[in-house]
């Protein structure tokens, strides 16, 4: 399952977790595909972000 799943059949409304991790969600997430709109929060820490 993947991040943008569990978001939408759980209604997260935060997430924390590496850096990486909100780069690849972010580079690979296909908004229209996912209703993801209960997330408010994505707190993330730990190694830098590469820039797109």
């Amino acid at each position: 399952m993947s991040v943008e799943e569990i978001i939408k059949e759980c209604a997260c409304s935060f997430v924390v977790a590496a850096k990486p991790f909100l780069h690849g969600t972010i580079r690979h997430l296909t908004l229209s595909d996912y209703d993801i709109s209960s997330l408010r929060v994505f707190a993330c820490g730990g190694a830098d972000v590469p820039r797109s």
